[in-house]
C-alpha cells in the first residue's frame, strides 16, 4: 500500500509538471525492496538508518503528450525509530520513448514493524 501511495503521489507531481491544465493519472505495482541495507545507529537500541530500492511496473500507464510510462525505480533513505519510519526518496519513471521523469518524495509511517 505504501508503494502505491508513493507512486500515486509521484503521478500527482507529474501532472503539475506536465501542465497546469492537464490531468495525468496511472497505477504502478512495485516489487518488494531489494537491495535493502539497515544499519543500527548505536545511540539507542531501536534506532537505525536504511537505504532501499524498489522496482515498479506501470499496470495502468500515465500518459503525457502521447508518451506512456513503462517502468520506474524508487530509491530511498529511511530513519527508523521503533515502529516509526521517516523516508525521503527519488522515483525515476522511464517512458516508452526512453525519456525519463524524476520525482522526489517524503513519507512518514507508523507500523507494527518499521523495519522492512
Amino acid at each position: 500500500m505504501r508503494r502505491f501511495f508513493l507512486v500515486a503521489t509521484a503521478v500527482c507531481f507529474c501532472a503539475a509538471a506536465a501542465s497546469a491544465q492537464t490531468k495525468v493519472s496511472g497505477t504502478a505495482q512495485c516489487a518488494k525492496p531489494g537491495p535493502v541495507h539497515v544499519i543500527p545507529v548505536g545511540d539507542r537500541p531501536d534506532h537505525s538508518l536504511a537505504v532501499e530500492q524498489f522496482k515498479c511496473t506501470w499496470t495502468k500507464p500515465m500518459e503525457i503528450e502521447g508518451d506512456k510510462s513503462k517502468d520506474g525505480v524508487s530509491t530511498e533513505t529511511g530513519d527508523i525509530t521503533g515502529n516509526t519510519s521517516k523516508a525521503r526518496g527519488f522515483h525515476v519513471v522511464t517512458m516508452e520513448s526512453g525519456d525519463k521523469a524524476f520525482f522526489w518524495y517524503q513519507v512518514r509511517e507508523q507500523a507494527k514493524t518499521a523495519h522492512r
